[in-house]
């Protein structure tokens, strides 16, 4: 245990893990970025008297072996880490508007951007061909209302078959309500949506 791992009346060695991962789980932790961050936490770690023991910078997340003295809590010391360093690169990067490497940290927006419009031009045909199946499935449905419809006049009429043209005539209206109703579900489901 190193001399200076002691308080008044005690020796301490605390250790914690700690990822963390920006919004979204964005991959934009990368190059020139990667570099200033690791020192930047390193300093913001001495701002508390806590020491880095081993970090890994991911494109996605934030791996942190830190060693916190017993007088801080670790929410105190990660969020002051997590801060600081998220207004240190802000910063950095309204600095970098213009700069000759700015647009490396463009690349990845500007790739994000591209596949989220795919993603939403592709979800837009899809929900476009659900509202085709649904359409054909619509008339059906009302062909089968018809003909159990039909049916009912007809059974009433027929006696001897009554009985079986009604539960015939029900079986078909009570598929034509269920489709009915799933197709409605689907079309306000899709209106929520707001495509």
């Amino acid at each position: 245990m190193k001399p200076e791992n002691s308080l008044n009346h005690s020796k301490w060695e605390c250790k914690y893990h700690i990822v963390w991962i920006p919004k979204y789980r964005k991959k934009s932790i990368y190059k020139d970025l990667r570099k200033y961050l690791g020192a930047t936490l390193k300093d913001l770690a001495l701002q508390k008297e806590c020491t880095i023991e081993e970090g890994h910078l991911m494109s996605d997340h934030v791996h942190i072996l830190i060693s916190i003295p017993p007088k801080y809590s670790v929410t105190q010391v990660v969020g002051f880490i997590k801060g600081k360093s998220a207004i240190s690169i802000s910063q950095v990067a309204q600095l970098s508007i213009g700069a000759p490497y700015a647009d490396s940290l463009n690349v990845p927006k500007d790739k994000a951007q591209q596949k989220m419009l795919a993603c939403r031009s592709e979800f837009k045909q899809h929900v476009a061909e659900l509202l085709d199946q649904l359409e054909s499935v619509m008339h059906p449905a009302r062909a089968a209302r018809v003909i159990a419809a039909n049916s009912r006049i007809e059974a009433s009429q027929a006696g001897d078959y009554l009985q079986s043209l009604q539960a015939v005539a029900e079986s078909v209206d009570n598929a034509a309500q269920v489709i009915h109703d799933n197709v409605q579900r689907c079309k306000s489901a899709l209106s929520v949506i707001n495509i």
